[in-house]
């Protein structure tokens, strides 16, 4: 009975597989002119992103994306689910029940947060879409963050208000072999 246990244990693990993310994980800001994030880590699809906003000339450079959920998820399972940082408000009652990740970013400063669904067709077509959201980080203030369906949700806490997602014109860039972005 035990090994029937451990062979449909193992056929249900084989068969819901798991996911990696391989992105450079976002490090917390130590300088005083700071914000705060939180971000929903429970029942994700995909990984979250986020990108400074560079303003060049008329145009927006994106800034390196980094990961903010967690890098392993196995059978849906992830391996870590909480992080905290000093100084962020208290938990809202959204996420009182909720894994998350705390991180310390700079303030004063724009951020896009997104993440993507990567589906191809059976032709080789790429079906992919990619949902995000953008904010103004203000100093001392906590924004929580996570999706609301497929879109990005992000709460200011300390105002209890939701942000409204910025627009810009990103610089003209062009994609290397390998995928990333080359600003001209």
């Amino acid at each position: 009975m035990f090994y029937k246990g451990l062979v449909a244990l193992s056929a249900c693990v084989f068969l819901s597989g798991c996911s990696l993310d391989m992105a450079d994980k976002l490090k917390d800001y130590q300088g005083s002119d700071v914000a705060y994030i939180r971000v929903d880590n429970s029942g994700q699809p995909t990984a979250l992103r986020i990108q400074k906003l560079i303003p060049t000339g008329n145009c927006i450079r994106l800034d390196k994306p980094y990961g903010m959920t967690a890098s392993l998820a196995v059978v849906g399972i992830k391996t870590s689910y909480s992080k905290t940082v000093p100084g962020i408000a208290p938990v809202s009652a959204n996420y009182a029940k909720r894994g998350y990740l705390e991180y310390a970013i700079k303030s004063e400063e724009k951020y896009k947060i997104w993440w993507t669904f990567h589906e191809q067709s059976q032709y080789g077509i790429d079906l992919s879409r990619t949902w995000s959201s953008t904010f103004n980080a203000e100093k001392g203030h906590t924004y929580e963050i996570g999706t609301l369906g497929n879109d990005i949700d992000i709460t200011d806490i300390t105002t209890g208000e939701k942000t409204k997602s910025i627009s810009f014109d990103e610089c003209p860039y062009t994609v290397s072999m390998l995928g990333e972005k080359k600003y001209n």
